[in-house]
């Protein structure tokens, strides 16, 4: 499919960005919240 709106493919290539910028943080921030932790078991 060529001939999309370059605006469109700007859009796109952004929010490609973002998720990459978010899936970077979410695996390096730890799965639990820290609060949970000091009140444990």
């Amino acid at each position: 499919m060529s001939g999309m709106p370059e605006e469109w493919v700007k859009n796109v290539a952004w929010s490609e960005h973002i998720q990459g910028l978010a899936q970077q943080l979410f695996e390096r921030a730890p799965l639990q919240d820290p609060l949970d932790e000091s009140i444990g078991d």
